[in-house]
């Protein structure tokens, strides 16, 4: 099994559209991404919507990283450091 940060185009992604998700994100109540299956709906849209073909335990995977990270998505910085973080190859 792969890590979703080894995924190349997930990657691209991340780094491509990260001021769009930080943005996205700023609009998210921060109880959202305290609940895991709220997460991998959201999650499951942007990778609808960005044709990134990921599997569901890379979903899986990125859903518990985030919940477990503790994001609050009203802080820009902190979206951003986390992106960065898990967007370096």
């Amino acid at each position: 099994m792969s890590s979703i940060y080894e995924n190349k185009k997930v990657l691209q992604l991340l780094r491509k559209h990260e001021k769009r998700i930080i943005n996205m994100l700023k609009n998210v109540d921060p109880e959202t991404l305290k609940d895991e299956v709220q997460i991998k709906k959201m999650l499951r849209l942007l990778v609808m919507f960005s044709n990134i073909p990921i599997t569901e335990s890379q979903i899986n995977q990125l859903a518990k990283d985030i919940k477990t990270s503790g994001l609050n998505p009203k802080d820009p910085q902190a979206i951003e450091k986390f992106l960065n973080k898990h967007s370096k190859s």
